[in-house]
């Protein structure tokens, strides 16, 4: 798939350790593009008009750099928009830089969540109503000051703010995927369960699951 015309807004890094920083010039950020429109812009639904997200590691870190399995293991987010909507996309890959080449990691492989994903949860959501519960406690230190972390960008409201004073809820980051966690514990961060969205996906692939 070309990327002629599509807006490339991806950023690479800030990364901290050396070996990382380095490896990220113009091959490595073409050859990620390159990997973007061969292996996951063609399971899209949209006819993709621009490139937003970041590419960074969760390896970037002294202890992990002489472990050859991770020390070139970086990690995307990205949101790919077209006139039907957006459509993101994430994971671990792993960089050859003697190819410049993208290697899906076996730990956390890539995901892609399409228009046509976002259209059937929509609906399993509005007719069964899935909604996460409040847990009474944290799961590991058992105390009761639990959150529930919202995410996207809210429109900031004087209940939007007595929500965050109250502990009731806390800001998650811009974007939810689908192994992000549901509750956050406010005393020692543990943060753990399902979105409703996620929680609707499980269902819908558990059916077409069923019906292979």
């Amino acid at each position: 798939m070309s990327l002629a015309n599509i807006v490339q807004e991806v950023t690479f890094g800030p990364f901290r350790m050396s070996h990382l920083r380095e490896q990220a010039d113009d091959r490595f950020r073409r050859a990620f593009y390159s990997y973007l429109a061969q292996q996951v812009m063609p399971s899209l639904d949209g006819q993709i008009v621009r490139i937003d997200g970041r590419v960074f590691s969760h390896y970037d870190q002294p202890q992990f750099a002489q472990l050859p399995e991770v020390r070139l293991r970086y990690y995307y987010e990205t949101s790919f928009s077209s006139t039907a909507g957006v459509e993101e996309a994430w994971g671990e890959l792993d960089y050859d830089p003697s190819t410049a080449s993208w290697t899906p990691s076996p730990v956390k492989p890539p995901r892609v969540r399409t228009l046509t994903q976002k259209r059937k949860v929509r609906a399993l959501q509005e007719s069964h109503r899935y909604t996460p519960t409040r847990p009474a406690e944290c799961p590991q230190c058992h105390c009761k000051q639990v959150a529930e972390i919202l995410y996207g960008v809210p429109h900031h409201s004087e209940a939007l703010q007595a929500e965050l004073d109250s502990g009731r809820i806390c800001l998650g980051g811009s974007w939810a995927w689908d192994e992000s966690p549901q509750w956050r514990c406010l005393s020692c961060k543990h943060e753990w369960g399902l979105t409703g969205y996620a929680l609707a996906l499980h269902e819908i692939e558990h059916r077409e699951g069923q019906q292979k």
